[in-house]
């Protein structure tokens, strides 16, 4: 292989093609012309000529002047190469993109082929009456160790405070548990809940409703239960609760917990008002 085949090997590794690596060293060696004398000194057509220059101008190796006749010339071989490595560095970045899309894609098709994941298992452990329910609700508070979020009847309060677990708090808050607590606040538990915020419960009013009602520790156990009328009290023996370990229960609970809390009214002010009402 002689210099010239090899000149025109290497430009094609540049990304010409072999017309186009032959017609650009054409022009480097004899200089500008028009289409219908590179056809006849290359021995080809002229259509062939014009299509394969107007992809050499195309690449950036090849200008055309703008009087006529129309003359062809090869752009200097350093200008065309540094031309060519950045087309080279587009097409790179963008196979790159592709690739990455391409990816992306095979994980959603292979995700939509896969089986669904089994469902998270939990077991439900029914607290029958007050005394279960405040049993449990002392050791839960005893073993939390971040946050402890509840949503339950005004009526709680008093019996938090009766049996000790509003005097935990503090300790527990020590150890970095956060304690927030949903309730109605009222003359009735006024007392109390004015105690619970002087022990660090972190305390906001809602209306008295019925429904689900419900207390989650760590983000995992949840303490639910449900009360169809919202004047029937917390110590009517037929009180029932549920108690379950189930993160993703708990994740559903707390998403809205959270809408519930940022509308709610702030206990001190909720304190204010009623103190001003008389």
């Amino acid at each position: 292989m002689d210099n010239e085949d090899t000149f025109i090997t290497r430009l094609i590794g540049f990304g010409l093609s072999q017309k186009e690596a032959r017609l650009y060293h054409h022009l480097l060696k004899y200089g500008a012309k028009p289409p219908a004398v590179i056809a006849r000194h290359m021995r080809t057509y002229r259509k062939d000529v014009h299509r394969t220059l107007n992809s050499l101008i195309d690449k950036g190796v090849v200008a055309k002047s703008l009087s006529a006749p129309t003359v062809y010339a090869a752009v200097d071989l350093d200008t065309a190469l540094n031309s060519a490595v950045k087309r080279h560095e587009s097409e790179l970045r963008e196979m790159e993109a592709r690739k990455l899309e391409l990816v992306e894609l095979a994980e959603a098709m292979a995700m939509e082929r896969a089986p669904p994941a089994p469902a998270e298992g939990c077991s439900y452990r029914m607290l029958r009456g007050p005394n279960e329910i405040n049993t449990v609700s002392i050791e839960l508070m005893s073993r939390a160790t971040s946050d402890i979020s509840a949503l339950l009847p005004g009526a709680v309060v008093p019996i938090f405070n009766r049996i000790g677990i509003l005097d935990m708090v503090p300790d527990v808050a020590r150890h970095g548990v956060r304690m927030r607590l949903l309730t109605d606040i009222s003359h009735a538990n006024l007392e109390s809940v004015r105690y619970a915020l002087e022990h660090d419960v972190e305390l906001r009013h809602v209306e008295p409703s019925g429904g689900v009602q419900f207390a989650v520790h760590d983000g995992q156990r949840n303490f639910v239960f449900i009360r169809f009328d919202p004047i029937r009290g917390v110590r009517d023996t037929s009180v029932a609760a549920f108690l379950c370990e189930s993160p993703t229960y708990a994740r559903q609970l707390m998403y809205h917990y959270e809408l519930v809390w940022e509308q709610a009214v702030d206990g001190a002010e909720r304190i204010r008002a009623l103190v001003e009402s008389g």
